[in-house]
């Protein structure tokens, strides 16, 4: 488990309030749905010098929220608010001082890099468009590739020359350029081979407590979430379905789509827990004047207490202790009651 760091239990850092990304439909669908909303709602806060782990199966929505965040893509609707600004309301150059201060780091190291640029090019790049001093950007490149593990040598080198670690190891440096305080991890080592994951991993760890660094890890992995994050968000269908302490997760899950996820984590002998896999695909909410209510889990649902209310009740988020939230109608019950 990561380590906190001092003052990660004081004000957010990032705080995300009913975020909603629509995009509209080329036509509307039998219902009259005119608009599929793949971000749907969502809600959370990152601490200062925290971990904070994102996680939910492939099409919940999560890099479009990350990209919401930076507002890479407009929100059509909710907050985003950094240390204490609004987001979503900053003209260009009030967001291009925010981008100094947080960073993405994409999943897919190849297409997010220049295939012209250079390796020390890609990093200059960066140092010019935010002005930074040109007569030390050499010594700057060169602390950035130290930093991440890679030889000054590389600096003449394409991206199509580098290995898949390489790359996403030159995406981490040049995130790190502008010495932001927030980087938001899109899936950072999922497209890695085992060996260099765990290596990219120990990086980021050691360049969380070495540069005093706050992250919104985005994974689908839950187990990778549990190492390497503090507080861990579930996210289905573009909503905020659990948050709960990473420690907590595995041996207190209250939402029936958690304990389905916890489930699919193979053991080591390659086993799974669960008897049969969840029935169904992950659900895109499609919205309109007859959207019907209710749960975006429930047409999955295998909870025992589910009834008529899960099909037209839309849980909230709610508070089952001081480091817990679920939206769920009967696990808020079950919490209560001590089942």
């Amino acid at each position: 488990m990561s380590r906190v760091l001092a003052g990660a239990d004081g004000a957010p850092l990032l705080e995300v309030a009913e975020l909603v990304k629509r995009y509209p439909r080329e036509r509307s669908d039998p219902r009259g749905r005119r608009w599929v909303d793949a971000v749907n709602g969502l809600s959370f806060d990152v601490r200062r010098g925290e971990t904070l782990g994102l996680v939910g199966e492939s099409g919940c929505g999560k890099t479009t929220a990350a990209m919401a965040i930076l507002r890479l893509v407009e929100p059509t609707s909710g907050s985003v608010r950094f240390d204490g600004a609004e987001v979503t309301t900053m003209d260009r150059p009030a967001l291009k001082r925010l981008r100094r201060r947080v960073q993405l780091v994409f999943q897919d190291s190849a297409g997010a890099l220049d295939p012209r640029l250079t390796v020390g090019a890609t990093l200059r790049e960066v140092l010019l468009v935010h002005g930074y001093d040109p007569s030390r950007s050499e010594e700057r490149v060169r602390d950035l590739l130290e930093q991440v593990g890679l030889s000054s040598s590389e600096v003449v080198r394409y991206p199509h020359e580098l290995s898949g670690g390489q790359r996403q190891r030159l995406g981490i440096a040049r995130a790190l350029a502008v010495e932001p305080e927030l980087l938001l991890l899109d899936e950072p080592v999922s497209a890695l081979d085992v060996s260099v994951r765990a290596q990219i991993v120990n990086l980021l760890l050691d360049l969380r407590e070495r540069l005093r660094l706050t992250y919104l890890f985005i994974a689908h992995d839950l187990a990778l979430v549990r190492h390497l994050c503090d507080r861990v968000v579930v996210m289905y269908a573009g909503r905020t379905m659990e948050i709960a302490h990473a420690r907590d997760v595995e041996r207190r899950a209250l939402h029936p789509y958690t304990r389905e996820l916890l489930a699919a984590v193979p053991r080591v002998d390659g086993s799974r827990r669960r008897r049969e896999a969840v029935k169904g695909t992950a659900a895109i909410t499609a919205s309109g004047p007859s959207t019907p209510g209710g749960c975006p889990w429930s047409e999955r649902c295998a909870h025992p207490r589910k009834d008529d209310s899960c099909l037209t009740v839309l849980p909230p988020l709610e508070r089952t202790s001081d480091h817990h939230q679920v939206a769920c109608l009967k696990a808020f019950s079950e919490a209560e009651s001590g089942a």
